[in-house]
């Protein structure tokens, strides 16, 4: 595997930023093309335009005299946040990516996205997961529909995660063994034996909150 064009998906989240670094230490091994994209939840956008609409302070108990801008607002910081992590992070590297920002449903944006690049890259969770040890909603969507290889950072300091692969998984082996060139390359007997410290390559979508760490999803053939 060496993906031409990989797209990583930005939120501003701590998971997302660790999934960009990864994206770049990616494109700068294989010499690839690094797309940012943000996408601005239509749902989220459609509320701040209702005019009915009441926004509740839980810190300050009271209500926001101004709702709909304050959730504007908000949008507006995030994407903000977002592009600046994507340019310091990639600004003036060759080959040129670009930041991408589009309204619309986050998932079918993603898999839109998607069929352009070799490589997807994403956090395991958004920016406030309920259950930290499972896959956000968005990341499973995408687990279960995306046709590209999918890699889900799990933890911050992916640089220090472990290839991993389960024995036999043959595409798997494969794509793993080409991402980790003379790096050591793991092979474990079950799916439960992946821990936080590892980066399991697999193509089996079967189980995944089970494995408490980062992994890359690969499609079968």
């Amino acid at each position: 595997m060496k993906p031409g064009r990989i797209l990583v998906a930005v939120d501003a989240s701590p998971l997302s930023l660790a999934a960009l670094e990864a994206a770049a230490r990616l494109g700068d091994r294989f010499g690839a093309v690094v797309d940012g994209l943000y996408v601005e939840d239509i749902n989220l956008a459609k509320l701040a335009e209702q005019p009915e609409g009441t926004l509740i302070s839980v810190l300050h108990a009271r209500r926001h005299a101004d709702p709909h801008l304050l959730i504007t607002q908000a949008l507006r910081l995030q994407v903000t946040q977002a592009r600046r992590s994507f340019e310091a992070t990639l600004g003036g590297r060759q080959p040129a990516g670009s930041f991408m920002v589009r309204r619309g449903q986050v998932v079918s944006e993603m898999l839109v996205a998607a069929a352009q690049a070799d490589l997807v890259v994403l956090g395991w969770h958004g920016a406030a997961p309920s259950d930290r040890a499972r896959l956000g909603s968005v990341a499973r969507a995408l687990a279960e529909r995306c046709p590209r290889p999918l890699l889900m950072l799990g933890r911050r300091d992916g640089e220090a995660l472990r290839l991993a692969v389960l024995a036999g998984d043959t595409p798997a082996i494969a794509i793993a063994t080409a991402l980790g060139g003379e790096a050591p390359l793991l092979r474990l007997g079950r799916l439960t034996e992946a821990g936080p410290q590892h980066l399991l390559v697999t193509s089996l979508a079967e189980g995944l909150d089970a494995t408490p760490g980062s992994l890359l999803l690969v499609p079968e053939a």
